[in-house]
């Protein structure tokens, strides 16, 4: 009797996958391919260290204010005689002055000139800003 139950119950089975219900088969198995993700993962790590050092913030190549064109009354005596004959001369630092040549502008003047003015300012501003020695004459 269990054979015979099995029989009819395989029966019944093959027969509910009939020509009908092919068809929703065959589309579900269709929408599982469908919707199958294959996910394929590839690692490769490479760690490049690079290690960069920040340069030190660049001084400013005059101090705040300078250079400027001044008139040589307004440098003081003896300094002022360096600069006999001329209307204007160049403050580069406070102390510090240089020549205003003819045709010369204040930047260039100031790159370029010597220095004149007290012994003591043009060593600070030369120490600080410009550290290439410069002719100069000072008191």
């Amino acid at each position: 009797m269990r054979y015979a139950v099995a029989v009819v119950s395989a029966l019944l089975f093959v027969s509910a996958c009939g020509s009908s219900d092919d068809k929703d088969a065959a589309t579900a198995a269709e929408t599982v391919t469908d919707t199958a993700t294959v996910t394929a993962t590839a690692t490769a790590t490479e760690t490049t260290t690079v290690t960069v050092t920040p340069e030190p913030p660049a001084l400013p190549p005059y101090p705040k204010g300078f250079p400027k064109k001044v008139r040589v009354s307004e440098v003081p005596f003896p300094i002022n005689s360096e600069f006999e004959g001329q209307t204007f001369a160049v403050a580069v630092a406070p102390g510090v002055w240089t020549r205003l040549a003819p045709g010369t502008t204040v930047q260039e003047a100031a790159d370029f000139g010597t220095f004149t003015g007290y012994c003591s300012s043009i060593s600070a501003f030369e120490k600080k800003y410009k550290p290439e020695p410069r002719g100069n004459s000072c008191w």
